[in-house]
């Protein structure tokens, strides 16, 4: 992977940096490799962002992809993107969901602020966060936040509760599929 960005904002808790409890964005921009540009011309893009918004942040920085990054850079450049933007329903950072859900705070104080932007930003949002999206009503919460979007999930099939797959258990080869309308029409960034 030929990253020549990668970037991170973190909470200003415990002096900022990867010593903060919050992570809000994590991106990755890469150079054109060899056949990137006709890829995205035969999919009929020309680049851009792509966000996807996960469950919850881990331990993945500015400079160290965990597996889950990894799967969606490897899924943004299949499907013609520049860059990615990884978000996530909760803030807190943790590699274990169980750690997360007994945090007195898991959202994160910014968190909803840092989805709307990144949202305005993206010419498409990924919803990946998994069943625990339930979790505190999050997804839902974060579906009305995003009402004005349109939401995509890797694939057709959904979580038994509804909710987008987590890309680690997915097939590689899968397309974004069209999760939740916002019947509203907006020129892509």
């Amino acid at each position: 992977m030929n990253i020549y960005d990668g970037t991170a904002v973190y909470g200003p808790d415990n002096g900022g940096g990867e010593l903060s409890i919050y992570r809000y964005v994590l991106t990755r921009v890469w150079l054109d490799e060899p056949g990137t540009a006709l890829r995205r011309e035969q999919l009929g893009q020309s680049g851009g962002l792509l966000m996807s918004i996960g469950l919850n942040s881990s331990t993945a920085t500015a400079e160290k992809n965990d597996p889950t990054i990894a799967k969606m850079v490897t899924y943004a450049k299949a499907w013609g993107f520049a860059g990615l933007a990884m978000l996530n329903l909760f803030a807190f950072r943790s590699p274990h969901p169980k750690v997360m859900k007994a945090a007195l705070d898991p959202v994160g104080p910014d968190n909803d602020s840092y989805l709307l932007a990144w949202a305005n930003m993206a010419r498409r949002i990924v919803c990946c966060w998994g069943v625990d999206g339930a979790f505190r009503s999050r997804g839902y919460a974060v579906r009305k936040l995003l009402t004005m979007f349109d939401l995509y999930s890797i694939g057709e099939k959904l979580c038994a509760n509804g909710e987008p797959p987590h890309p680690l258990y997915l097939k590689g080869d899968l397309q974004p599929k069209l999760y939740r309308s916002s019947g509203v029409v907006r020129s892509l960034p």
